[in-house]
């Protein structure tokens, strides 16, 4: 079964409130200390940073609060 479409979901004229979260896939690393390489990927985090408030600002979107948590080892 296919998934609902969000346009379907959200009403544009009403003022709403949503918990969105995003997740890598294939063991993509974008945050902490990748352990197979040993490389450091912290500085990406103020980058999100920068990224989630230009976007919130372009999609008109008052943004409640936001965590970026770094990847985590098995």
């Amino acid at each position: 079964m296919a998934r609902v479409n969000r346009a379907d979901q959200l009403d544009p004229e009403a003022v709403e409130i949503a918990h969105v979260f995003n997740r890598l896939v294939r063991r993509c690393f974008l945050l902490g200390e990748d352990p197979l390489t040993g490389i450091n990927y912290d500085h990406r985090k103020n980058w999100v940073e920068a990224m989630i408030e230009v976007q919130a600002k372009y999609f008109a979107i008052d943004l409640l609060g936001f965590s970026i948590i770094e990847n985590q080892s098995d």
